[in-house]
């Protein structure tokens, strides 16, 4: 299982997050970054994509974290921290970001 982090939640932020709910191909998505975006913004964006249509499930952020579908084994800890190596040194576990 890769665990991943997202910087940017930009078209592709947006894109591999709803790929690796969807598909779930061995990718953990353990935090997402954006320094510019607050979690009710992310959750509206992640919502209504205007490139990849609406996301069919229920999409709301709690606090600073995204709630996809109602379930809690999402746990996306938001940060906004411009440089990505904070990613790095606060999710010692991750293994990659994009």
């Amino acid at each position: 299982m890769a665990k991943v982090g997202i910087n940017g939640f930009g078209r592709i932020g947006r894109l591999v997050l709803r790929a690796s709910i969807l598909y779930n191909k061995g990718i953990t998505i353990t935090c997402v970054n954006d320094p510019f975006i607050g979690p009710e913004y992310m959750a509206y964006m992640f919502k209504f994509d205007s490139t990849h249509g609406k996301y069919p499930g229920e999409v709301c952020a709690d606090g600073n974290k995204l709630i996809i579908d109602g379930t809690p084994y999402i746990p996306y800890n938001m940060t906004s921290n411009m440089l990505p190596i904070f990613l790095q040194m606060k999710h010692s576990l991750l293994m990659s970001e994009i």
